[in-house]
């Protein structure tokens, strides 16, 4: 799953936007945009993220470090920026978070997702992969995760996260096409506002999250999405300036694609 996650506003705008009695850790952590990838991305990435322990927005890095022996955890982590929600108890990396009630949220503007048209089709000597833009009606939603704590080389204590993900609906399906996620199209679980409430709460179970994650998953018809720019330029990047409208990056505007009008008639 190649996914991207933007993060675009200042501490002043992000007190207000969620309307949340949140803390934040870092006063200054919100002056700069936060771009972050996890395809070709290195552990260092940080996210803003709350704890359901601190109800607090800190940085967290990207990708569970497990609770498992250095050697070990440092190459299990390889594949733990993402956790199949339906599959997570079954996973030595995501049970003891969760046996911890170790869960979080990670606030978000817009996550980025890939259309692969086939070589065969344009003719060229490697499939087009097409960058779209996903967000909800909003345009800002929250990510449900699971959060560890492990020590640094320099004997710090440092929080990780991994993020949710449940099959995928229509919308991620069609997006999200590669041959290889034909049978099984993931895509990361997007909560609306109603919901993080419920998933800060430590009152609630395993299977009840399960639930909510079904439940409360940011529908079809709510989402926003659109051709974009392709990401080489603006991976692994922090970008300090913003345009006049903060949601907006530049890079993520619409695109055209004549690659696309069949299959996306109405985002072009």
């Amino acid at each position: 799953m190649c996914y991207y996650s933007s993060m675009d506003y200042n501490a002043r705008v992000l007190e207000q936007e969620l309307r949340k009695p949140w803390k934040i850790k870092q006063d200054t952590m919100y002056q700069q945009s936060f771009l972050a990838a996890a395809n070709g991305y290195n552990y260092g990435v940080k996210l803003p993220a709350v704890t359901i322990q601190d109800q607090a927005i800190e940085l967290m890095e990207w990708s569970l470090y497990p609770g498992m022996p250095p050697d070990i955890a440092k190459k299990v982590r390889n594949g733990t920026y993402n956790c199949r929600s339906e599959e997570a108890t079954q996973k030595k990396s995501f049970k003891g978070p969760i046996n911890k009630g170790q869960f979080c949220l990670i606030p978000s503007s817009w996550i980025l997702e890939f259309h692969t048209i086939p070589k065969k089709i344009t003719g060229d000597k490697k499939d087009l992969k097409i960058p779209f833009r996903i967000t909800n009606k909003e345009g800002f939603f929250a990510i449900p995760g699971l959060w560890n704590p492990y020590k640094n080389e320099q004997g710090e204590i440092v929080r990780s996260f991994t993020m949710l993900t449940k099959h995928g609906g229509e919308v991620f399906s069609k997006i999200h096409n590669a041959p290889r996620f034909s049978r099984d199209c993931r895509q990361v679980v997007m909560f609306g506002r109603e919901y993080w409430d419920a998933w800060l709460d430590d009152k609630f179970l395993w299977d009840d999250r399960l639930e909510l994650i079904e439940e409360g998953v940011i529908k079809d018809e709510e989402l926003v999405f659109h051709p974009v720019r392709h990401p080489n330029k603006i991976r692994n990047i922090n970008i300090p300036e913003m345009k006049e409208d903060y949601r907006e990056y530049e890079g993520i505007d619409k695109i055209q694609y004549p690659e696309l009008l069949d299959s996306f008639p109405n985002t072009l």
